[in-house]
């Protein structure tokens, strides 16, 4: 575990800010709008807004259902994805399981179900994007990632 000791070392070295694990995903996401609040010239509101929406777009494009929960979980993990980009997929389940008041492994079956659901429609987005076979929800969310950045 860190100690107190710890995080003033850290702090004095150089760091903005320090995380210990395990971390709440919610400290994470007000941090993460705090460094972005206190960027000149930029407005959280207006980059999550763009964001969200583009995310919104691609997803549908490619023929993930929004009403799905797949969709909606998707999202928060592509957008966890693009503000950690050392976060592992286990713990992205975790937290956004947490948000939902959910399972890790409900959080992980719909998103499945979301993934071969676009499979299934068969959009050419999604022909372009990932071929023909289905892939992996990790090879998913990479590619897709790529393609927001």
């Amino acid at each position: 575990m860190y100690t107190e000791k710890t995080v003033q070392l850290s702090l004095q070295l150089g760091a903005e800010y320090f995380f210990t694990k395990p971390y709440d995903f919610y400290d994470v996401i007000k941090r993460i709008r705090e460094y972005v609040k206190d960027e000149p010239g930029l407005k959280n509101e207006n980059i999550s807004n763009h964001k969200a929406v583009e995310i919104d777009e691609m997803l549908s494009s490619i023929g993930i259902q929004k009403n799905s929960k797949g969709f909606v979980y998707l999202k928060d993990i592509i957008n966890l994805y693009l503000a950690l980009h050392n976060i592992t997929l286990n713990n992205a389940y975790k937290n956004i399981a947490c948000k939902y008041k959910s399972n890790w492994r409900t959080i992980e079956k719909a998103i499945r179900r979301a993934i071969i659901s676009g499979y299934n429609n068969q959009t050419t987005v999604y022909k372009e994007l990932y071929g023909r076979n289905i892939p992996s929800t990790l090879d998913f969310i990479d590619i897709f990632i790529d393609k927001c950045r």
